[in-house]
């Protein structure tokens, strides 16, 4: 009945705790994407409101594909890694919407949402499924899915509002804004989280040889 209570105290190991912090910090910038988007499609690209589901449609495509490599990213390079890569699409896709040219590159540059999506959320579920034990595994993952889903994407809307208003609906300097806290969530993300700590914790939750039933 404790379950998400010992999921909590995750937090204080050190991997765990920059991802949870990391994780809500980068949730605050989706809402620059869900919210703020479209209308940058329609409004700052000049793009006919036909087409701007279609291509924000591209996003959502890109998700499917980038999962299928998630496996061999998490195995080639290691965790760490991968959710750097995750977390770094985001500044970069925000670095071409505030340029907003050329068209076809911002467009193309909706294709990141799949390595921002694939690599940063659903990598951190399987880090969270790797460092949680028995029945607090699902706790760890839904503490992670409110942090990010729930606190996070809710004061990013708060914050992606204020952006929106403060710079008159100047996307250039509104997608800088996230452009400047992702590079930053990013770089504390590669100093914080230690690859050779999860290593060796993974090695320690190894059962022993000769520990298994017959």
């Amino acid at each position: 009945p404790w379950a998400f209570l010992q999921a909590l105290s995750l937090v204080r190991q050190r991997n765990f705790g920059v991802l949870f912090v990391i994780s809500f910090l980068v949730a605050t910038e989706l809402a620059f994407y869900y919210q703020l988007t479209p209308l940058f499609f329609e409004k700052g690209l000049s793009l006919p409101a036909a087409w701007v589901m279609p291509v924000m449609t591209i996003g959502q495509i890109a998700e499917v594909a980038v999962l299928a490599l998630l496996p061999f990213s998490l195995k080639r390079f290691g965790m760490r890694t991968t959710i750097a890569i995750g977390i770094a699409a985001w500044p970069l896709r925000y670095l071409i919407f505030a340029l907003g040219r050329p068209t076809a590159l911002v467009i193309a540059s909706q294709a990141l949402h799949g390595v921002c999506y694939a690599f940063f959320f659903v990598a951190g579920q399987v880090y969270a499924n790797e460092v949680a034990q028995g029945d607090i595994r699902a706790s760890a993952q839904s503490l992670l899915v409110f942090v990010t889903q729930g606190a996070g994407m809710f004061l990013g809307n708060l914050f992606a509002g204020w952006a929106d208003v403060f710079f008159a609906r100047d996307f250039h300097k509104i997608f800088l804004v996230p452009v400047a806290i992702t590079a930053a969530c990013c770089l504390a993300f590669l100093i914080g989280f230690s690859e050779r700590l999860r290593t060796a914790q993974l090695a320690a939750q190894a059962p022993s040889p000769g520990s298994g039933s017959t």
